[in-house]
């Protein structure tokens, strides 16, 4: 029997039942994007040197291409001709270098620049392509690239999508779409004859040589008229959508202008050809118009293309309710706005009044902005924390690996014939541990009588080589409930590879008066990566729940010169000192590399690694949250600790 196992998003290629966490998968392989001190690259190679044993035990064909690695970059590459890197960026691996050169070769081939810098802005990792977004400053124009690119021959898979502006500056976010797919999000916007002009859009990523455009329009970006296979062409209605539009990046989305009936050329007012006209929301974000309450989003944003006199010029980068600013007894409520120029060169912040009037026990009604305070010192700027923790990981085919009489004896099992209690050592196991050398147990709870078994199944030529070695063959788990059992396609080969028995706890977690059982298993791991899921187990019905992830109870902001960031949640709050990492934070934090599960007097909690760099050794902070259970769902609770992880 040949040995297989699901692969994980920790090494590359990934498996179909995994793609769906390509967000998280990029900030694993992939870096900073800025260069970071000298200092700070000196401490990651040390760790890099001394931690060998994190890397990936998965397919080692695909390491070569999946992992960060040293970059091996000519001194003077023929495939960027006279072009160099910019000065704030520096490629993670070979791979993303690679795909660089090849979309500045693509616009390069049809119009030779002159005197060009280039950097990658962002892209997303599949297991055949990488789509990649890249941008080219030259004298007298910019020039943003979007293409894909196929990971076996490193080229590109057809041709790309590329505009060009005077002064063009673009934006780039990626994001997981409602339907489980990585999304790119671009804005690129320049200037013609004094006023704004630009375009954006979103492509839909599915691991295909296609550029998929989700908005404005549906079809594929590099083609003008319909194929005769594969999607349909959406050049020419895109061009058409732009023809009068300016769309700006916004919180959770982009904020879309339309031209002003009343602008003429030569006339004084309005200053800007510009007018909002509406927003497109594709992704979470507390300062989005549809988190806020009405109407405080969009006057916000029409007072600031009012105080700056230059609509389509600036953008709302953060706006959120600042309670402590906010008066007592006069019934204002004082929201603070972070805005700049689309090209970040200027920055403003200010605070915002809004009367309201109270509705029930809790809401409020807000009237319209009543009056504004241009602050003269810049306060903390919040930081949008991007979460990627992937809740569970399933095996790719169960059963696929066992054999007949092993798929048989697992669907037709007898509880009173298994063992109850589990291992002592998972390194020191031999085959007398194993229930018909198929069920290893893994955990056991001696109170409610609940066992945790691994699937381990036999060798293909029936040697024990496996066992005892720090690894085990992972075939899924079976839970044993007093006179039940039941079997789950769950991957736990982490706990096998490092020898690590699985958390156990049975409680009541729910309140229902019945037990559930809880149980983390080890299933991702890699360099700066660890990863752990979490399952709750209905013990009547044999069934598993999975905790809701989608907000993560953590308030990040920095200070105004970059320095301090400050970590809040519940009653603990953690100020940490990121000077070393000024131009190398990009101002986005993220939770979801690293993962683990405890118990503590009778308690779950979830241990965090918060990235502060996507850097996959860059973890700077830890966050310590309780799993609860609230309004029918398990979720995690206000954090108890907060510490700092980073090595000096």
């Amino acid at each position: 029997m040949k040995e297989k196992m699901p692969r994980t998003p920790f090494s590359t290629p990934l498996s179909g039942s995994a793609r769906v966490t390509e967000l998280r998968i990029k900030n694993i392989i992939s870096g900073p994007k800025k260069r970071p001190p000298a200092l700070f690259l000196a401490l990651i190679f040390a760790v890099c040197i001394f931690c060998g044993n994190l890397v990936s035990c998965q397919v080692a064909e695909a390491e070569k291409t999946s992992q960060p690695g040293n970059v091996s970059i000519p001194e003077h590459p023929p495939e960027l001709r006279q072009s160099a890197l910019a000065a704030d960026y520096q490629p993670r691996n070979d791979v993303e270098y690679g795909l660089l050169q090849a979309l500045f070769q693509s616009a390069d081939t049809l119009r030779p620049f002159q005197d060009p810098t280039a950097r990658l802005l962002d892209s997303i990792w599949g297991e055949d392509y990488i789509l990649g977004a890249a941008l080219v400053e030259d004298h007298l124009e910019n020039t943003l690239i979007l293409g894909v690119m196929d990971r076996e021959t490193q080229e590109l898979a057809w041709s790309t999508f590329h505009r060009s502006l005077k002064n063009g500056a673009a934006n780039v976010v990626t994001f997981q779409n409602y339907d489980g797919k990585p999304c790119l999000l671009y804005t690129f916007n320049g200037q013609e004859n004094g006023q704004y002009t630009g375009q954006a859009g979103v492509l839909r990523f599915d691991d295909s040589e296609y550029l998929n455009w989700i908005w404005p329009v549906e079809g594929d970006a590099r083609l003008v008229n319909d194929p005769p296979e594969g999607p349909r062409g959406a050049f020419e209605e895109y061009e058409a959508y732009w023809d009068s539009r300016l769309a700006l990046l916004a919180p959770g989305g982009v904020d879309v202008y339309t031209v002003n009936p009343e602008f003429e050329w030569g006339k004084d007012e309005p200053a800007s050809m510009w007018q909002l006209e509406t927003d497109e929301l594709f992704y979470y974000d507390r300062s989005s118009a549809a988190e806020l309450p009405m109407p405080v989003y969009f006057q916000a944003l029409q007072w600031l293309n009012g105080y700056t006199r230059d609509s389509g010029g600036w953008r709302v980068t953060g706006l959120v309710s600042s309670p402590n600013r906010s008066p007592s007894g006069l019934g204002e409520e004082c929201f603070t706005l972070w805005a700049q120029t689309d090209d970040g060169s200027q920055t403003l912040t200010a605070d915002l009044f809004f009367p309201f009037e109270p509705v029930g026990s809790s809401a409020r009604s807000y009237d319209n902005l009543s009056r504004v305070q241009v602050c003269t010192e810049e306060i903390w700027q919040p930081v949008r924390l991007d979460i990627g923790i992937t809740p569970e990981c399933l095996l790719d085919e169960p059963f696929e690996l066992l054999t007949e009489e092993e798929t048989s004896a697992i669907k037709n099992l007898d509880p009173r014939d298994l063992p109850r209690e589990a291992v002592e050592n998972l390194y020191n196991v031999s085959r007398q541990d194993c229930w018909q050398d198929l069920l290893l147990p893994l955990a056991y709870d001696e109170a409610y009588d609940v066992t945790l078994y691994g699937v381990v199944g036999k060798t293909s030529d029936g040697d024990d080589a496996w066992l005892g070695s720090g690894y085990l063959p992972c075939y899924g788990i079976v839970l044993r409930y007093q006179n039940r059992a039941e079997y789950f396609p769950l991957f736990w080969g982490g706990n096998g590879k490092y020898s690590k028995s699985p958390l156990l706890l049975v409680d009541d977690f729910d309140s229902d008066g019945r037990p559930e059982a809880a149980a983390a298993l080890f299933w991702g791991w890699g360099t700066g990566a660890w990863s752990e899921a979490l399952y709750l187990f209905d013990l009547d019905t044999m069934t598993y729940t999975l905790p809701d992830y989608s907000q993560v109870p953590l308030e990040i902001t920095v200070s105004p010169d970059g320095r301090i960031a400050r970590l809040a949640s519940g009653d603990q709050e953690f100020l940490m000192d990121i000077t070393e990492l000024t131009g190398y934070f990009d101002g986005e934090m993220g939770v979801g590399n690293v993962i683990r599960f405890r118990q503590e007097e009778g308690k779950l909690f979830c241990e965090l690694g918060v990235d502060f760099t996507n850097n996959t050794l860059g973890y700077m902070a830890e966050a310590s949250f309780p799993v609860v259970y609230e309004n029918g769902a398990y979720r995690l609770g206000p954090a108890v600790a907060l510490t700092n992880s980073f090595p000096g």
